[in-house]
């Protein structure tokens, strides 16, 4: 994404998400895995980091779990 990385663009989109009342899930999906990384895509407005390396059983677990939670709420 030349001129945004992705905690930017995560930012973007949650501000537009709380600005227009909208509800949607923000993920990301992330080749760069340090804590710094994960906690700077949270801080932005991530529902959810999750790393690239990670398998891919797991990712859609955890995606399935996030979307059981905002269901539920």
């Amino acid at each position: 994404m030349p001129g945004v990385d992705g905690a930017q663009l995560c930012s973007r989109a949650a501000r537009l998400r709380r600005d227009h009342g909208q509800s949607f899930v923000l993920a990301v999906l992330s080749s760069r895995e340090s804590s710094a990384d994960l906690i700077r895509s949270l801080e932005a407005g991530a529902d959810l980091f999750l790393g690239k390396s990670q398998d891919v059983s797991l990712i859609r677990v955890k995606l399935g779990a996030l979307l059981r939670r905002r269901q539920l709420g």
